[in-house]
């Protein structure tokens, strides 16, 4: 699908959309955003957000809300029958806010060893010649209310941001990371493999990755688009340059070794704009998939399996 205005919605394939959060603590300047849902052995769903002190303009400008810099918060909760949050709370960065004042981003959830963790993103210091932001590992005491250990991998270049690797729920003999479409990551060594199909240019990782009954993983990826406008001022007429992004998002199914199987024509979860899938699981017939929009809400698709399982299209190499 070349044309990203004719990705159809989560309503026109069939499932529906659930709102979770648009703000936390009741603080109108800081949103609820990019969320990751999971499932807690023998006592059922729960979620965690992202939530940053900035908006985005319909320009595309980020401004800050409050304070002087960008800063992330991360909140965990559990998610009633009817999926409205129960007992939000901050997580306790345990003395890593001195190390990353900046907090961490899009914390993704998984379940180990009996400990709730996230994998997260570890912003770098912006200025030149500094690292630059790496993905991370953050285990959770057993209330959730505080992180007990934390681990930074190196990544690829000191330069480079890191971000939108997928790990497996459970741990995987075979790799690590899913770091990209056609590129593994085992014990800090990247394997890839040549493609050249045309869905998986410029297709980024999302949620981490679900295992279906089949030795196979499900995961939600996506692509991200510029779109530059010129627009007049009425009160000048003079033109300028709007950019603004959008995303379409894509299920992939990957074989056990970690390698690309199957992609579903993209989608968007509510309406075009900038939208982040940052999770998913099962429950029932269907998938639950969480996802973020405008960087300020948080939002859950339920999709039926047959219709998502349906959807996936073989991959030729």
């Amino acid at each position: 699908m070349s044309d990203i205005s004719n990705a159809p919605n989560v309503s026109q394939l069939g499932g529906t959309v659930v709102d979770l959060a648009r703000y936390v603590d009741n603080n109108t300047r800081w949103g609820a955003t990019n969320p990751s849902i999971g499932y807690y052995p023998n006592k059922g769903l729960v979620v965690a957000l992202r939530s940053s002190n900035y908006t985005i303009t319909p320009s595309g400008q980020y401004e800050i809300t409050e304070g002087p810099h960008f800063m992330s918060r991360v909140f965990f909760s559990e998610l009633t029958k009817d999926y409205k949050l129960r007992k939000l709370r901050k997580i306790d960065l345990n003395g890593l806010e001195s190390e990353y004042p900046r907090g961490f981003e899009d914390p993704k959830l998984f379940f180990r060893d009996g400990h709730w963790h996230f994998t997260c993103v570890a912003p770098g210091v912006p200025e030149p010649g500094k690292r630059a932001s790496r993905m991370a590992i953050a285990k959770l005491d057993h209330k959730c209310t505080k992180i007990i250990d934390f681990e930074k991998f190196p990544g690829l270049d000191p330069a480079t941001p890191e971000k939108n690797w997928m790990l497996p729920y459970e741990p995987s003999r075979h790799f690590d990371w899913i770091y990209s479409p056609n590129t593994i990551i085992k014990n800090h060594k990247l394997t890839g493999y040549l493609t050249d199909h045309p869905l998986t240019s410029n297709l980024r990782g999302g949620s981490n990755l679900h295992r279906l009954g089949d030795d196979t993983y499900l995961a939600v990826v996506h692509k991200k688009y510029l779109n530059v406008e010129s627009q007049i001022n009425p009160a000048t007429f003079a033109k300028s340059e709007q950019t603004s992004m959008r995303y379409t998002h894509l299920f992939a199914r990957y074989d056990i070794k970690g390698n690309l199987l199957q992609l579903s024509d993209p989608f968007i979860f509510f309406k075009p704009g900038i939208e982040f899938g940052a999770g998913i699981t099962m429950q029932g017939k269907n998938f639950l998939i969480s996802f973020g929009r405008n960087d300020v809400s948080a939002h859950l698709a339920i999709m039926p399996v047959k219709q998502v399982l349906e959807s996936l299209k073989s991959i030729e190499y």
